[in-house]
């Protein structure tokens, strides 16, 4: 799981890759993803409550019954912030991200 690849030394550090229905709680505890952020197959609403910077992309798309996503504490992606084609989803919650 993404959460064994998670170092604890001040931030909690993850490698990035895509994340689905079934590992995306793993992450919930990480404050910097390493590399890219996908997000893919995934319903419902997700938050990811503790992530502070993704040091490559995001990249949201073809969720088709993802409704909702919140990163309330996001403030830096180091490339592109993607999202296309997420067809039920009607909030998208970013409020602090300051730099793409």
């Amino acid at each position: 799981s993404l959460l064994a690849m998670c170092k604890t030394a001040g931030a909690i550090q993850c490698d990035g890759q895509t994340l689905d229905a079934a590992n995306i709680a793993s992450v919930q505890a990480c404050t910097v993803i390493n590399g890219y952020l996908m997000i893919a197959g995934v319903a419902g609403a997700v938050e990811l409550p503790n992530l502070q910077v993704v040091t490559g992309y995001v990249e949201m798309d073809f969720n088709d019954a993802l409704t909702s996503l919140s990163l309330p504490v996001l403030t830096s992606v180091g490339q592109n912030f993607y999202i296309s084609d997420n067809t039920a989803l009607t909030s998208l919650s970013v409020p602090v991200l300051a730099s793409v």
